[in-house]
């Protein structure tokens, strides 16, 4: 099971350094995340989100691409 999803890179997204700031892209990641954990989950929310970036998001990308999928289900 996944998701994916594209999320602009807008100038209004962008830290002074011309790359988009962090906590858009994290959003994005979780605003992918979300609504996949709700279709195989009942309802939830993200405790904890921890990110590493490798390089920045710039205005040459039109659009970033997320895919979150299920590696593993563990009951509670």
């Amino acid at each position: 099971e996944s998701l994916t999803t594209r999320f602009p890179v807008l100038e209004r997204y962008l830290n002074p350094y011309g790359a988009m700031q962090g906590g858009m892209v994290a959003a994005a990641v979780d605003n992918t995340l979300g609504p996949l954990s709700m279709l195989v989950a009942p309802p939830n929310v993200t405790r904890r989100l921890e990110m590493k970036y490798s390089r920045p998001v710039t205005t040459d990308l039109e659009f970033i691409t997320v895919t979150a999928k299920l590696v593993h289900r563990e009951g509670r």
